[in-house]
């Protein structure tokens, strides 16, 4: 089997063997095509990384010349020429970029099944394939920044959560040093912090534990100016008060040694610049409309059903519960692992925990000689009682998460729930049929920008983990509709969205995935129905889309110091867009059903 490989220096091998590579451009050619693999790639962009503002108006002869000598070493059925540009077909497992991340997927479908070895195996095998730093031979091309940026932060998300995984699994003794060194190359990611914490706390080293917190506060502070995050401070105050919760399970198994780690994630693909024209769009029309548009007060059901933050689901919902760190949580997996308290069910509540008898034997030789030896020849008597040691105080009562759903069977329009936002003309949303419909005619128009839109947006606003799913069907939909139909997060000034498009161009039909400052993951799909999700636990937001009976992870998100996006309160909204120069002038219609939010709070009003 012929293996492309991307997670270091450029390389092919053919049974073991190298195969050459010699002319800069061809591995310039080469590594834009894999980066699109079996994705038609336009001529221009081809251009544009080989050549840049020098282009000569011969650089499409020269292109051509470039793709025959690489068909030379590839064979003539893997590199296709097609009117607009060149494909490179390539197998399920020969490229390691696409392994990396069907490894990646596979280990969060097992970690949310409480399978944390295997998500460990996989994400270690994952990372496994990494050689180096990823396009290491375009460190210096500007066509290469932005994805060798994305592939690295990636990268270490991935590593995140392999170690969020091994904690679970219980090796936090043998991922001291490897945090230890981890801090130190990222001083201002907190998750490597928190992880750090956890694992000193859980070694018997509580002592270090909080010297750990202690210095991530002064280094936020010196560099930014920052408190560490309501995690960072939640997981101090919970090993002061050495709470039980951070403690691994008793019948978790020991740990096994795991392998050396490797930095390692996966990689986010830039999409087109009208879809990033409209995102910009989406993203400043959407912050003023959730200040203008949330108010009123929640008259949605707030449940006490218990279920868990981050991971709940209605009574017959298929989501499994989650245990992250090797604790069954009543909250989210980076809750519970980071020592969050809350919620806590009654079998969680802390109990008295007798002294340890090697703490009433610590007594000096100087006591231990005549003192002993005095007592030895008098009577014995009944010893006095020992006074009952102290006990953590009880936390506070546990809060159930607040649940928030909505099947749109009653055909009006609550707006003590939901506000309507339309921009454009032509663009209508009713409550009918059993469900939410948005439509837009054909020979609709767009607002002043160009935009045309149509929101449903909730009242209240999350707080905290939360997760956001919903059902949609695509009634109306003509191919290269140009249309984008979202679930989307607003907070202040920005969003996060997962969302069915179908655009024209090299893009087609899709899922799609945009988070601030405007990355966004693509992958391929031509589902006429499904269901949209985003979660988010502590600083990491993630989008999902089910297709067929499970949930396909697209991108997961995590807020670095210093970037205001994806923190605070969030207004959760369907919706459908467009834009003037995307928009297909054909009747589009899609239906929404079978909202469910869950949070740990709502602020309202």
């Amino acid at each position: 089997m012929v293996e492309f490989r991307l997670l270091g220096d450029l390389e092919i091998r053919d049974r073991g063997e190298t195969i050459p590579l010699n002319s800069g451009k061809q591995r310039v050619l080469l590594a834009a095509l894999l980066l699109n693999a079996n994705r038609v790639v336009p001529i221009d962009l081809l251009v544009d990384a080989l050549w840049g503002d020098g282009a000569s108006p011969k650089a499409a002869g020269n292109l051509h010349a470039l793709v025959s000598r690489l068909r030379g070493k590839l064979g003539s059925q893997r590199l296709e020429r097609h009117s607009n540009g060149y494909l490179l077909r390539l197998g399920p497992d020969e490229l390691d970029l696409n392994v990396f991340e069907r490894l990646r997927e596979r280990a969060t479908c097992a970690f949310e099944e409480d399978r944390a070895e295997e998500a460990s195996a996989d994400l270690r095998r994952a990372l496994d394939l990494w050689r180096g730093p990823p396009l290491a031979d375009f460190t210096y091309e500007p066509w290469a920044a932005a994805e060798i940026r994305r592939l690295e932060e990636l990268k270490l998300v991935a590593l995140e959560d392999c170690i969020e995984a091994e904690l679970g699994a219980g090796r936090h003794a043998l991922l001291v040093a490897e945090l230890q060194r981890l801090v130190t190359e990222h001083p201002l990611r907190e998750t490597f912090r928190r992880q750090l914490m956890l694992a000193l706390y859980r070694s018997g080293r509580q002592a270090e534990a909080l010297e750990a917190y202690r210095d991530a506060r002064t280094t936020l502070d010196e560099e930014l100016g920052l408190e560490p995050s309501p995690q960072l401070r939640e997981l101090e105050q919970a090993i002061l008060l050495q709470d039980p919760l951070l403690e691994l399970p008793a019948s978790m198994p020991k740990a096994q040694p795991a392998p050396a780690a490797v930095v390692g994630k996966s990689r986010v693909r830039k999409r087109s610049l009208v879809l990033a024209a409209a995102a910009s769009l989406i993203l400043s029309a959407m912050a003023a409309a959730v200040v203008l548009h949330v108010g009123g007060k929640n008259q949605a059901e707030a449940t006490a059903s218990g279920t868990p933050v981050g991971t709940g689901e209605p009574a017959a919902g298929p989501w499994p519960r989650t245990r992250i760190g090797g604790v069954h949580t009543a909250s989210t997996k980076r809750s519970r692992a980071s020592g969050v308290t809350r919620p806590r069910s009654a079998e969680n509540r802390l109990i008295d925990i007798p002294v340890s008898s090697t703490a009433t034997r610590n007594v000096t030789a100087s006591r231990a000689g005549s003192q002993q030896r005095a007592q030895a020849s008098k009577p014995k008597s009944n010893p006095k009682p020992k006074p009952k040691p102290e006990v953590n105080p009880p936390p506070p009562p546990a809060r159930d998460p607040v649940v928030i759903t909505d099947n749109f069977d009653d055909g009006v329009i609550d707006g003590n729930v939901w506000h309507q936002v339309v921009d454009g003309t032509g663009l209508s949303i009713a409550e009918q049929n059993g469900r939410l419909e948005m439509t837009i005619d054909a020979g609709a128009a767009g607002n002043e920008d160009g935009l045309m839109e149509a929101h449903y947006g909730s009242q209240c606003r999350v707080l905290g983990d939360f997760d956001v799913r919903v059902d949609y069907a695509l009634l109306d939909w003509p191919l290269t509709a140009g249309v984008v139909v979202q679930l989307a997060a607003w907070f202040q000034g920005n969003g996060m969205s997962i969302g069915r498009e179908s655009v024209t161009g090299e893009d087609g039909e899709g899922y799609t995935s945009t988070a601030p400052p405007g990355w966004t993951q693509r992958r391929a799909g031509n589902d006429t129905s499904g269901s949209l999700r985003i979660k988010r636990v502590g600083e990491m937001l993630t989008t999902y889309y089910r297709a067929g009976d499970r949930w396909r992870h697209l991108y997961s998100f995590f807020r670095s110091l210093g970037a205001s996006g994806g923190i605070g309160p969030a207004v959760i909204a369907v919706q459908v867009f467009s834009l003037d120069e995307m928009f297909g002038d054909r009747t589009v219609r899609v239906g929404f059903d079978n909202v469910f939010i869950t949070a740990e709070e709502t602020v309202c009003g």
